[in-house]
């Protein structure tokens, strides 16, 4: 159990500790960081499996922080699922930066959920990741 790790990055304090309380009622290990500086050290010590990132983050954004945990070889295999309600960044620039996966706020938490499961199970069965997808995965697949 202790691979179910996730880091959630999110400067809105509040919908970053809810995902927290989320995820950690459902069995996951949970840490947060709160802007793109912090969320790259997190990850280095932390070492999650799945990072839960906002985008639009003060200083450091999603994109960059994607781009350098994508270039490190101690963080390349987090799985990246990025959030935002930003239209500045398409989906698209995102997944070319890193991203796993793409959620436009707001999340459905349930959705966002399945989708950790997932990803966890792909790696209990040996696979670093399902294929790069928005938030839509298929609901007749969801356990």
């Amino acid at each position: 159990k202790s691979s179910r790790k996730v880091l959630v990055v999110d400067d809105e304090k509040k919908f970053a500790n809810l995902l927290k309380k989320y995820f950690s009622k459902h069995d996951f290990i949970v840490e947060v960081a709160y802007d793109g500086l912090d969320a790259g050290l997190k990850a280095a010590e932390f070492r999650p499996s799945i990072m839960v990132l906002d985008i639009a983050l003060p200083g450091l954004n999603g994109v960059e922080v994607c781009k350098s945990l994508k270039s490190n070889p101690k963080t390349k295999n987090i799985n990246i699922i990025a959030v935002s309600g930003d239209a500045h960044y398409s989906e698209s620039a995102v997944i070319e930066a890193g991203a796993d996966m793409y959620f436009s706020k707001p999340v459905d938490m349930e959705n966002l959920l399945n989708v950790c499961r997932k990803i966890m199970k792909s790696r209990e069965n040996g696979q670093l990741a399902p294929a790069k997808s928005s938030q839509n995965p298929d609901p007749t697949t969801q356990n």
